[in-house]
């Protein structure tokens, strides 16, 4: 296109690189009116990107966030809302396109007499028309308005659930999932502390399940139910990280903002929190001076002790005795290069329980670890959400009521969004019996990560406590649907079977939960073939398990026993399950399978031993 035009209402002067209109001027870079002349060019045609890129930085290797700045910087020229474009349109997967009317601008032709002349016919008929659709333009522009006046104040009124999806690994190297993986879940606990009230953020586990999946924004954003989603890459090449993010509205799939950061590996927190600003600007949060504080203060970190960190939290959430001890390895290293790195300790602290179960590390020990790691990471940090969930495991494995209450509350007040400190909670809140408050939590939980397979089983687990099994097994089947070999559900599907009475479809679900883990046949199987009738089978199960089993759980034998219908024998080994202060006896309280013990004074006084509240 040659010479000036017009787009609407708006007058562009390639020559000079400007914008004008509503009285102002705008100059634009270059690059961007060379954007505007190949979109006006091809005005009404969605334009793919790879097409602008190639016509515009024909000699230059671009990336895609390059032409995301020339078109924002040209939205903003014409003072344009990508929620409710007027003038740029961008298509989802697509490209862009140019919605406005384009016009070249009539010349002014010399009269013979020196003067101008008249303006000719068709010019006046051009003329007549733009006046037209200035005027039906008007009338949509002031509807346009009042469109997103009535969705800020929608957004002022409900909280918005936004998701962070798993960051691409542009490094080439398979090695280094843990790394984009890691920037994923820390960017996540960034956003999910930034304004509570306002803002929720989708977990991780649910996050992950769209790692190289083929599917749009759109059917994302249904599944997920959520208003925005950040999505970007990540590129580490040594102590150097280079972050592209960008913030997309799923009403119309817009992409509201994008833009890359560069940055040392030991400024990481910091580009983090950089980001989870300009997320707050433009879904227009107003952060307390407590927030934008908490932002501003980020520490760099030691680059060694971070990568670290994220490799442990990549081991950790992959469970298995593999993984764990993989996991404890690199917090440990963690800590000896930076010993004041808080989130190091918090990981360490929340996965060395299961480590000490997987490593037969004793109970007393285990604790002293806990506490140990627990209570560093607060000294370091005393506003780390994970430390405090931590400190409230401890706690709450240590019969300590009302402190592990105290704690849950806390983690949960600094990070809305931790889901994983929802269903710590509701588990709690299970073992004391408070079942309603349980399912409530448990629910939040499962909405901030829906995809969850742990939150999914634990909702299962949480109606199995309060005596619902058929809405029990309704909820295992659907944790199962996700992953038909998690050992966990399988175990909880086996446990409302035989509630139920249906004692075969009960072992056939407890025998597929060992299997999956790789474990021998234990207590709850034992239980379930004593409890179905099957005494010979579970009598010699329970000899080969003392003689296997070095040393084995007091708790796991009082198992086997309340199957058979011993009731001296299970009440013994409980006691000795006391003294031991296994863990175990945490659902001593709500536990189905001691059911036939609860009349019993001995059960009761040692249920109050445990000083469960009432």
């Amino acid at each position: 296109m040659e010479g000036d035009f017009q787009v609407g209402a708006w007058l562009i002067q390639p020559k000079v690189n400007t914008i004008s209109g509503n009285g102002k001027t705008a100059h634009v870079e270059p690059k961007a009116m060379q954007v505007l002349l190949f979109l006006a060019e091809h005005a009404g045609d969605v334009m793919p990107k790879e097409r602008i890129i190639q016509a515009v930085w024909a000699d230059t290797f671009v990336t895609d966030d390059v032409l995301t700045r020339a078109i924002s910087e040209l939205r903003k020229a014409f003072e344009d809302d990508p929620h409710e474009p007027r003038f740029i349109q961008t298509i989802p997967k697509g490209g862009y396109r140019l919605i406005a009317p384009v016009e070249p601008v009539a010349p002014v032709f010399p009269s013979r007499e020196g003067g101008t002349a008249r303006t000719p016919p068709l010019q006046r008929w051009i003329l007549v028309l733009a006046s037209l659709t200035l005027i039906v333009l008007a009338g949509l522009g002031v509807y346009l308005v009042r469109q997103r006046l009535a969705r800020q104040e929608k957004a002022r009124t409900g909280k918005i659930m936004l998701v962070v999806l798993p960051f691409d690994n542009l490094s080439g190297d398979p090695e280094q999932e843990y790394f984009s993986d890691g920037m994923t879940e820390e960017m996540t606990a960034q956003l999910g502390q930034l304004s509570p009230e306002r803002l929720a953020v989708i977990g991780r586990a649910s996050a992950m399940t769209y790692k190289h999946a083929k599917k749009s924004i759109d059917q994302i954003g249904k599944e997920l139910r959520v208003q925005y989603v950040l999505e970007g890459s990540v590129r580490r090449a040594g102590d150097h990280v280079r972050i592209t993010a960008q913030l997309i509205e799923v009403g119309d799939q817009t992409h509201v903002w994008a833009q890359s950061y560069d940055r040392a590996l030991r400024d990481a927190l910091v580009l983090q929190s950089e980001v989870a600003q300009a997320v707050a600007n433009e879904i227009e949060l107003k952060l307390t001076p407590q927030q934008q504080a908490r932002l501003a203060t980020l520490r760099p970190v030691n680059p060694e002790a971070y990568e670290l960190y994220l490799k442990g939290k990549y081991y950790d959430e992959r469970g298995g005795v593999s993984n764990t001890q993989k996991a404890q390895v690199y917090f440990q290293q963690a800590i000896e290069k930076d010993p004041q790195y808080a989130p190091a300790y918090a990981g360490m602290a929340l996965a060395y329980p299961d480590f000490a179960v997987l490593s037969g590390v004793p109970v007393k020990d285990a604790h002293a670890r806990t506490r140990e790691l627990t209570l560093k990471a607060l000294e370091i940090d005393p506003h780390l959400a994970e430390a405090h969930l931590a400190l409230a495991d401890f706690e709450f494995g240590g019969w300590n009521w009302s402190a592990a209450e105290r704690e849950y509350e806390r983690a949960i007040s600094l990070n809305p969004s931790y889901a994983e400190a929802r269903e710590h909670y509701a588990e709690f809140l299970s073992c004391m019996g408070r079942h309603n408050q349980a399912l409530a939590e448990v629910k939040q939980a499962h909405e901030l990560d829906p995809l969850s397979l742990l939150i999914n089983t634990q909702v299962g687990y949480t109606f199995y406590w309060a005596r619902r099994p058929d809405e029990a097994m309704d909820q295992f089947k659907k944790a199962l649907d996700l992953d038909p070999s998690h050992g966990r559900a399988h175990i909880g599907l086996g446990r409302a079977y035989v509630y139920k009475g249906m004692f075969d479809e009960g072992i056939a679900e407890i025998e597929k939960g060992h299997a999956s883990w790789g474990l021998q046949r234990g207590s709850l199987w034992g239980y379930a073939l004593g409890a179905g009738g099957r005494r010979e089978e579970a009598v010699k199960m329970l000899r080969r398990y003392l003689e296997i089993r070095k040393p084995f759980t007091p708790f796991a034998v009082a198992t086997f026993y309340a199957g058979l219908g011993d009731k001296d024998k299970a009440l013994a080994w409980l006691e000795r399950a006391f003294d031991e202060h296994g863990y175990s006896l945490l659902r001593l309280k709500v536990d189905p399978f001691f059911d036939s013990l609860r009349s019993d004074p001995r059960f009761q006084d040692l249920v109050r031993r445990m000083n469960f509240p009432p």
